[in-house]
């Protein structure tokens, strides 16, 4: 059994709109399921053995099939990754890789209950509706009043917003890894500077080309608001 990390590891991903931020997010899922890759659950449910290419390569793998020497082959369309090491939930669908869609009350109520366990959580907040400023502190403060569990449990939690000023003065101490994200338009790359804790100064690391991770999610998903919020926005305006 893994040993407890040193404090929970809690991911901000910081950017403007359409500057990589989900990119960003589901590259570091993706890469991590393919690096991993144990099986392939094909389009018909078949599902077959697989194993990393050398090095990992997003979209491809090594494939075992009886009687047949491994080969390196494309991921067939309509396939899921599997990496039986890697759980993913998350508050946006992810596709093509093995993840656990989980709305943000679910994601709170499991965490408390400590039904996650060595695990990516990740919550863009573009789909929690409402102030987002009171919405995502409430989520932090809870990641904080969890940080011995989710240490125990190896949760590494990573959230999505525009500015990190919207978690809250009081709860930027929990964020371990500072990511800020910038996309460039013309070379379709995004570019990332990451301030990790403990470490002076800040990285900035070679552009990478972001269609590559472009199929695994849908940048014009729209997640519905639910009724008890609506309600509650309706009564404040009135």
């Amino acid at each position: 059994m893994a040993n407890p990390m040193a404090y929970a590891h809690v991911v901000f991903i910081e950017g403007d709109q359409g500057s990589g931020k989900n990119t960003v997010a589901v590259a570091r899922m993706v890469d991590k399921t393919f690096a991993n890759v144990t099986s392939i659950k094909l389009e018909d449910s078949r599902i077959i053995k697989a194993t990393p290419t050398n090095p990992p390569m997003v979209g491809r793998v090594k494939i075992w099939l009886p009687n047949r020497e491994p080969f390196i082959a494309k991921v067939p369309p309509k396939s899921c990754v599997i990496a039986d090491s890697v759980k993913i939930y998350s508050n946006f669908h992810l596709y093509g890789i093995r993840a656990s869609f989980m709305p943000l009350d679910a994601m709170i109520e499991y965490l408390n209950e400590g039904y996650i366990n060595n695990a990516y959580v990740v919550c863009d907040e573009h789909y929690i509706g409402g102030s987002t400023l009171r919405t995502m502190s409430n989520l932090v403060s809870t990641i904080g009043d969890l940080g011995f569990q989710m240490r125990k449990r190896h949760v590494e939690f990573m959230m999505l917003a525009p500015y990190k000023r919207l978690v809250g003065y009081r709860n930027r101490s929990i964020v371990t890894e500072h990511i800020i994200c910038s996309y460039d338009e013309e070379k379709l790359e995004v570019t990332i500077t990451v301030q990790k804790k403990g470490i002076r100064g800040s990285r900035t690391y070679p552009p990478f080309y972001a269609p590559y991770y472009w199929p695994y999610f849908n940048t014009d998903e729209l997640i519905k608001i639910p009724e008890t919020q609506i309600g509650k926005a309706l009564a404040s305006a009135r």
